[in-house]
C-alpha cells in the first residue's frame, strides 16, 4: 500500500493584517481605558449634610422673584394639568412642615406649603376632579383625583385663606418658607437641614 508522506515543511502562518492589529489594539486600549476610569471611580461615601454645603442654606437660595399680583398673575396646576388655578395675591407665609400626615399624603418629608387671602386665588379648572380628605384632627388635605397631586389644604374650600402646595406652582411664589413646623414628628430618615429657619416642636405659635 502506497502510504501518503507529510512534507514536514510546514506553511508559515499568515500574518495578521494591519487592520487586524489596529482593532485589537483599539480594543485593548479601550479595555486599558475603561480600566483606568474603574479604578478612578469610587462608591461615594455617606457624608453628614453638616459636614458639606448645605444646599438648604439661606445664603444659596436664589432671591424670591415678583410676588403675585392681579397684573402678574402666578399659575399652578396639578401633574395631569386638569386641575389649573392662579394666584393674584402676595403669600402671607409659607413653611415647611415634618408632621406625619403631610408626610403620608405626600410620600415625602412631609409639605411645603403657603397661604394666601381667598381673594387672591382663583380656580380656572378642573373643580370636579378636586377630592378632598378630611382626617379627624389636623388639615383638609386635597388632591387631584387623577393624578394624586397634592394642591390644597387648611378649611378648603372655606376659610378666609387657602393653603396652596408651593409643587404644585408652575412658578416663583415670591417668597421663601420663614420656619418649620411639627419637626418633634420629622421622618427617621430626615435629617433637618441647617438652613437657619426657626423650628417648632409642633405648629407655630
Amino acid at each position: 500500500m502506497r502510504s501518503t508522506r507529510v512534507s514536514s515543511t510546514t506553511s508559515p502562518a499568515p500574518r495578521a493584517s494591519p487592520v487586524a492589529r489596529t482593532t485589537r489594539s483599539s480594543t485593548c486600549a479601550a479595555r486599558s481605558s475603561c480600566r483606568r476610569a474603574s479604578a478612578r471611580w469610587q462608591r461615594p461615601t455617606t457624608t453628614s449634610p453638616r459636614s458639606a454645603t448645605s444646599r438648604g442654606s439661606r445664603s444659596s437660595l436664589a432671591e424670591p422673584g415678583p410676588e403675585p399680583s392681579p397684573d402678574n398673575p402666578l399659575r399652578g396646576s396639578c401633574l395631569c394639568g386638569g386641575v389649573q388655578f392662579e394666584i393674584t395675591a402676595p403669600f402671607l407665609w409659607a413653611s415647611h412642615c415634618h408632621c406625619s400626615r403631610c408626610r403620608k399624603h405626600s410620600g415625602a418629608f412631609g409639605g411645603t406649603q403657603g397661604r394666601v387671602p381667598r381673594e387672591g386665588f382663583r380656580l380656572i379648572q378642573g373643580e370636579e376632579l378636586i377630592s378632598v380628605y378630611r382626617p379627624g384632627e389636623g388639615r383638609v388635605k386635597a388632591f387631584c383625583s387623577v393624578c394624586g397631586s397634592s394642591l390644597f389644604g387648611n378649611e378648603w374650600p372655606e376659610g378666609d385663606q387657602i393653603g396652596i402646595r408651593l409643587g404644585a406652582l408652575d412658578g416663583d411664589p415670591g417668597i421663601r418658607p420663614q420656619f418649620h413646623t411639627f419637626v418633634a414628628s420629622h421622618a427617621p430618615w430626615e435629617e433637618l437641614p441647617e438652613d437657619g429657619l426657626p423650628r417648632y416642636e409642633e405648629g407655630a405659635a
